[in-house]
């Protein structure tokens, strides 16, 4: 049962080294001495020494090229970031100013109210303040002793407004 076949095949050998041993019978069934032949196969070329330092290599290009992208992105970030503060801080400086200006505003008005209160309250004279939609709010020394009411007498007669005033008390007998 020997082969007659002088060549034979194999395929799909992992890499590494390999020795090719072989007999032959001749024609007189006289065995012959072994043959050998030694050989290596080698790894494919995605899995050799060179392509592990190759993909090494891009490995280091990918991280150096990520790297720099992240870098800059934070800068553009950053950049943003300092102009949206600068932004605002002018916004707030505007804001601190028009504040600064309504307080020294508001603080003249109040000194001038305050003036104008001390007249009000010192004063012989009859002074009755009331709102836009003319109900009296508020009612000096002067105007009670000129009228003989105060601003509680006014709102328990039903005087609401300088008008209900004029219409329902003798202004000319007092």
């Amino acid at each position: 049962n020997w082969s007659t076949d002088t060549r034979k095949e194999y395929t799909n050998l992992s890499e590494g080294r390999y020795t090719f041993k072989v007999r032959a019978r001749n024609i007189y069934n006289q065995l012959s001495n072994e043959a050998y032949y030694e050989f290596s196969i080698l790894p494919p070329w995605y899995r050799s020494i060179v392509a592990y330092i190759i993909y090494f290599i891009l490995g280091i290009v990918l991280i150096f090229i990520i790297v720099r992208l992240s870098v800059r992105r934070l800068k553009n970030l950053n950049k943003e970031l300092e102009r949206l503060v600068e932004k605002r801080t002018f916004e707030i400086n505007q804001q601190k100013e028009e504040i600064l200006t309504q307080s020294d505003e508001l603080e003249r008005k109040n000194t001038e109210l305050e003036k104008l209160s001390i007249v009000a309250r010192e004063t012989d004279n009859a002074i009755a303040i009331a709102s836009p939609n003319g109900i009296i709010e508020w009612v000096n020394e002067g105007f009670t002793r000129l009228y003989g009411y105060t601003l509680e007498d006014l709102d328990k007669l039903g005087y609401k407004t300088m008008i209900d005033f004029s219409l329902g008390s003798n202004i000319g007998e007092t």
